[in-house]
């Protein structure tokens, strides 16, 4: 639980409430789609996903000006370790710094909740990603691959 110091950047860690949900749902619907998940997760399940993580508050937000800049979310847990995914910063905030607070704030934040480990899945495919997660102090742990069968 030990984390890299990183310098400060404008703004502060929130936990997600419905008063982002449209601007949570309108991030999540880009970030699939970035991602090229597959299946392509249709709206209504976005919504819905997006109204269970604040439900269950594990949907957090970087905040400046009274505005979000970034998410992040608790996507899976265990009795021990909590999974972080749906890191997503729109285009126009990106390079700022706020995506590398919001992942180390929400994970300083797990273990805070008693959970022994963290960790994340990336996509080696991405360099910038990848760089902002060992900026913080994650390490590389292993491959997966995902394949599907029809």
């Amino acid at each position: 639980s030990k984390f890299k110091h990183i310098s400060m950047v404008e703004g502060r860690f929130v936990q997600a409430t419905a008063i982002y949900r449209k601007q949570l749902i309108d991030w999540s619907i880009k970030f699939y789609h970035e991602i090229e998940s597959f299946p392509q997760k249709k709206e209504d399940a976005i919504q819905r996903l997006i109204d269970t993580l604040i439900d269950t508050m594990s949907l957090f937000c970087w905040v400046k000006a009274e505005r979000p800049v970034s998410m992040a979310a608790i996507i899976r847990r265990t009795a021990h370790i909590a999974i972080v995914g749906m890191l997503y910063t729109p285009h126009e905030e990106r390079g700022n710094g706020y995506a590398l607070h919001c992942v180390q704030k929400l994970s300083e934040y797990i273990f805070t909740q008693g959970y022994s480990r963290c960790g994340l899945f990336t996509n080696k495919d991405y360099p910038v990603s990848n760089k902002i997660y060992q900026k913080i102090g994650y390490e590389r742990v292993c491959d997966f691959l995902d394949v599907e069968f029809s």
